[in-house]
């Protein structure tokens, strides 16, 4: 069953993404592997890297940073959108509070001075 796609214009577009598992079943080759894919925070990839190194001594470790940094950088823009939006309802609240002052206490004059 596919579940989706990876374009990202490197190598991993050629890639197929299952789990471990998945992978020696179709393949038939439990206990041996070519490639795994881990997912982490940007910042803990070089740790991750390392510690798949120093595990295996045989391993090329690469890290697929853009993917890495787009699930973060995704998130924070979506919270500035929401803060902005927020941003430009609370002022046009407070113009149409302010306009709406403003009408009544011309409204009062006008009453008084008649």
């Amino acid at each position: 069953m596919i579940s989706g796609f990876v374009e990202k214009g490197g190598a991993e577009d050629r890639a197929l993404i299952m789990t471990i598992r998945q992978a020696w079943t179709v393949t038939g080759t439990e206990g041996r592997l070519q490639s795994i894919l881990v997912a982490g925070k940007s910042g803990q990839l070089e740790t991750i890297g390392a510690a798949i190194r120093s595990a295996l001594d045989n391993a090329a470790v690469k890290t697929v940073r853009q993917v890495a940094l787009a699930e973060e950088v995704a998130p924070r823009q979506i919270q500035l959108l929401m803060m902005l939006v927020t941003l430009v309802v609370i002022f046009a609240s407070a113009i149409s509070v302010t306009s709406t002052m403003g009408a009544n206490v011309l409204e009062g004059e006008k009453r008084s001075g008649s």
